[in-house]
């Protein structure tokens, strides 16, 4: 079968709608408690601005680290009066934060360019790509939100502002980082392997460094063995 837009799909289908479902991965999304939410001053975060709209309930996963990525909602949400509303745009968090992207793999705010391909995430955990068009990285007031789960603590760093929300629960119902509190309930994926270069490995492997003596300046490599 091959859709009009040119995607190719081996296994007989019905039409592009089949395609795109097999196309999709769902996230495993959890309820965690907010126990601190703090100014830390400025930073520097970054818009993500994607080639699609948004839907009430969508966002994309963000988090300081990886083993904890919290459900931002997009800005498709009416601004109430401080901004028009964005539908392609999720204010992600700062510059160092991890992102969801395809095929369990992360990778930085930062570092994403147009052309690349981010994981669209509802309320649900049902998921769907959407290409990046631009990153906005401007200076701004940050917030730290961390929450808990099973005993374990996992943070994001975002904009202090009205329009930046997290999503709460699997009804896509989201709440403002300006008036979230101690108690207060937000949807996170939580992971459980360690990452290197985005990629989930066995937080089992060991790591051997291997020098080469005889080269004029001392080489150090690093292998990981199973």
């Amino acid at each position: 079968f091959q859709a009009e837009d040119g995607i190719r799909d081996s296994v007989a289908s019905r039409g592009l709608g089949d395609v795109y479902k097999r196309q999709r991965e769902n996230e495993r999304l959890e309820v965690a408690k907010v126990t601190n939410v703090k100014n830390c001053g400025t930073g520097d975060r970054a818009c993500v601005d994607c080639s699609t709209n948004f839907k009430p309930g969508e966002g994309l996963l963000v988090g300081n680290f990886a083993n904890g990525l919290f459900l931002v909602h997009s800005e498709c949400i009416s601004g109430e009066g401080y901004v028009n509303s964005r539908p392609f745009r999720v204010n992600a968090g700062a510059v160092h934060s991890y992102v969801q992207m395809p095929d369990g793999r992360t990778g930085y705010l930062s570092e994403l360019k147009a052309g690349e391909v981010v994981l669209r995430v509802n309320a649900e955990g049902e998921t769907e790509e959407a290409t990046v068009g631009r990153v906005k990285i401007e200076r701004r007031s940050m917030v730290l939100v961390e929450a808990e789960k099973d005993g374990e603590t996992y943070s994001c760093l975002l904009q202090n502002a009205e329009t930046v929300r997290l999503i709460c629960n699997n009804k896509g119902e989201a709440k403002s980082v300006a008036a979230l509190r101690k108690g207060d309930e937000v949807l996170i994926k939580i992971g459980k392997q360690a990452r290197h270069t985005g990629i989930a490995i066995d937080e089992d492997l060991s790591l051997i460094h291997i020098s080469e003596p005889t080269r004029r300046y001392a080489i150090s490599y690093a292998v990981f063995c199973l």
